[in-house]
């Protein structure tokens, strides 16, 4: 069904400065394009910030996240798809969130932001519902916006391969769902693929349930076919070259030395969480154990890793890593990742340290399109249950002796929760829905349950126990999107370094982390050069951790795009702008002081009242009231109408 027909907006400084409505109904479904104004743009430089402005302006209307009204937006910043920058990948998929009521969002690297690029866009906005299961196919290279039949491909990435294939490999990228998403899971993922060469370049928008916000559409797929565009016009393209050139220097002379993602990926973390006690085992019952070799970096390259996949072939830091998994009839398939998550989620948290296991599981949760953080979490929660008699046998059928490290089980369970079948339909639906089921059959045991059900807002808590850090407790308990550790990861120089003793300086560092870590998102930067490479000059640059040497070529590089010449606190400035509205979300979504804790299993040595004072010192460096709600003084610097 054609929607609509259009000649591409060509990209120029970053911009295409248009977005794409999508309405669905079940009589007619419609296209329009809007223009982009210079205020807008400037105000929130694009991905997460028009992702926040576009859901804010139209909350009133959005009541069920899985009713036809919530919007879904898939939204991209100035530097994704610019490949002369080592890193310039990253897009964002939001809409309130089903897992925790609130503002929900995944950022995802690959190359599908820069096809939405190629195809003229800056964000596509879907709302409403379609008659029947469909793929959107935005084809600039056509001219035409349109609603296909969906093709009846249920594992999500083979539709995503399907799709690519039938539009032009080399100039198409997809986001696609599986079963969990049809099935309207609170934990299912949209995968994101496209091509570099003969290699399929799948990536993960994992959490906050964004797969089962386009289930709840009839939207299987979305197809972005655009021109082959490569350096595109941008405002000085030798600054950008001067940029990219040290950034490369830099992770080439240093990341060897220090993280190695080149050589390891994310999996090399394995071993310093559990070092510094911050390796979730068992469900986050313990964070360390000698069981972790079996499941280290070094395992997943002598095992199952088997060749470096950057997300773009302009970086060269190279973290993702295609691996092999044999399953259990045979088969032996290719695996993106997996990453440090899917292994501390989907291994140690269950009590399984085998690293095939984990490339299977992290394979079928990718077919199936659940979030490995979630799924992995939530099998742990499950399994803990089931050996304290909270889930008794009958509410097990189909699984045999659910119980840590029983790879069987776990592995039956990954399919009941993306086919809803079972105990899996509880748990499909996540963790706080999973703790009212299990309460009302044990309801003397609530506050047991509640103790070791460790989320924030209703997000599972991603794969560090941060018992040991009262500063990271805080930065999972306020983050927006729930207990991730997206905003800021402070565990190192918190507990580890000790270089932020005082609760001023916490407090003053978490909404930093949170700045910057917003402002990448917006811009469409991967994170990992700044977060995981440490340029040297930095030592000498105030703050170590915060690597400001690199935040310094990442300001060169974007100005250089855009042409803004804005300096540091003018970027800044502009993502905290986009993290009040999204505060602001979260708050007339009814999400307050309350929701920005954290449970008892994830505190530690530390007391409510110690959470409480940090808690409080932290809103009033954002200028918000005792309740965390922003002041009226606060919204009016920013330029923010409540």
């Amino acid at each position: 069904m054609e929607l609509l027909t259009y000649t591409a907006a060509s990209p120029k400084n970053g911009y295409c400065n248009k977005i794409l409505w999508i309405r669905l109904s079940a009589g007619k479904c419609t296209a329009e394009i809007q223009d982009v104004d210079e205020q807008t743009r400037l105000a929130l430089q694009g991905g997460r910030g028009y992702a926040v402005k576009i859901l804010h302006e139209n909350l009133g209307k959005i009541k069920d996240p899985l009713g036809p009204e919530n919007i879904l937006i898939m939204a991209r910043g100035p530097m994704t798809g610019e490949y002369r920058w080592p890193g310039g990948t990253k897009s964002v998929i939001s809409a309130i969130s089903p897992a925790t009521n609130g503002y929900g969002e995944s950022s995802v690297g690959g190359r599908v932001g820069e096809k939405m690029r190629n195809a003229g866009f800056d964000a596509v906005c879907i709302t409403g519902k379609a008659p029947e299961p469909s793929v959107i196919v935005v084809d600039a290279c056509k001219g035409v916006i349109s609603l296909e039949d969906d093709p009846g491909i249920e594992n999500s990435l083979e539709l995503g391969k399907h799709l690519v294939d039938a539009h032009g490999k080399e100039t198409t990228g997809v986001f696609s769902i599986g079963i969990a998403g049809r099935k309207l899971s609170r934990i299912a993922c949209v995968n994101g693929i496209a091509a570099t060469g003969n290699n399929y370049i799948p990536r993960q928008a994992g959490r906050t349930g964004m797969g089962g916000v386009m289930g709840s559409k009839n939207i299987v797929a979305v197809v972005f076919a655009g021109n082959d565009l490569k350096d595109t016009p941008i405002a000085d393209a030798k600054a950008l070259q001067d940029a990219a050139k040290e950034m490369r220097k830099v992770i080439t002379e240093n990341d060897k030395k220090q993280l190695d993602l080149f050589g390891k990926g994310t999996s090399g973390l394995v071993e310093i969480t559990n070092k510094i006690d911050v390796l979730p085992v068992n469900n986050f019952s313990t964070s360390n154990t000698p069981e972790s070799a079996r499941i280290s970096g070094d395992a997943f390259m002598k095992d199952v890793s088997k060749k470096t996949v950057p997300c773009s072939p302009g970086c060269n830091l190279g973290c993702g890593k295609l691996s092999k998994a044999k399953l259990p009839d045979g088969r032996e398939v290719e695996v993106d990742g997996p990453e440090y998550e899917t292994i501390g989620m989907l291994g140690s948290n269950i009590g399984i340290f085998d690293a095939n296991f984990v490339a299977e599981a992290n394979y079928m949760c990718d077919v199936l399109g659940l979030d490995t953080i979630s799924t992995g979490y939530l099998i742990g929660y499950a399994m803990e249950c089931a050996e304290k008699g909270y889930l008794k046998k009958e509410d097990l059928a189909g699984l045999d002796g659910l119980k840590f490290g029983n790879k069987d089980a776990a592995c039956k369970l990954i399919t009941m929760i993306a086919k809803r079948e079972g105990i899996g339909n509880v748990l499909a639906d996540g963790i706080l829905k999973t703790v009212d089921y299990i309460a009302k059959k044990n309801p003397k045991a609530r506050a047991d349950l509640e103790s070791f059900a460790v989320h924030a807002k209703g997000l599972e808590i991603s794969a560090y126990i941060p018992r040991t850090s009262i500063a990271q407790q805080v930065s999972y308990g306020t983050s927006l999107i729930g207990a991730h550790h997206r905003e800021a990861w402070l565990i190192m120089i918190d507990a580890v370094k000790n270089e932020i003793p005082e609760f001023n300086q916490k407090a003053d560092i978490l909404v930093w982390y949170q700045n910057i870590r917003t402002w990448v998102d917006m811009a469409g930067f991967c994170k990992l050069q700044w977060i995981d490479v440490s340029h040297p000059d930095s030592a000498s640059r105030g703050f170590p951790s915060k690597n400001l040497a690199t935040v310094e070529l990442y300001i060169k590089a974007i100005n250089a795009v855009t042409g803004l010449n804005w300096t540091m606190d003018q970027h800044f400035n502009v993502a905290e702008r986009a993290y009040n509205i999204a505060k602001l979300i979260n708050i007339k979504r009814g999400l307050g002081r309350k929701e920005d804790h954290m449970p008892a299993r994830a505190m530690g040595k530390f007391t409510l009242a110690d959470y409480d004072k940090l808690l409080d010192r932290y809103y009033e460096m954002r200028g918000w009231d005792h309740e965390g709600v922003p002041k009226k003084e606060t919204l009016a610097a920013l330029g923010i109408v409540a």
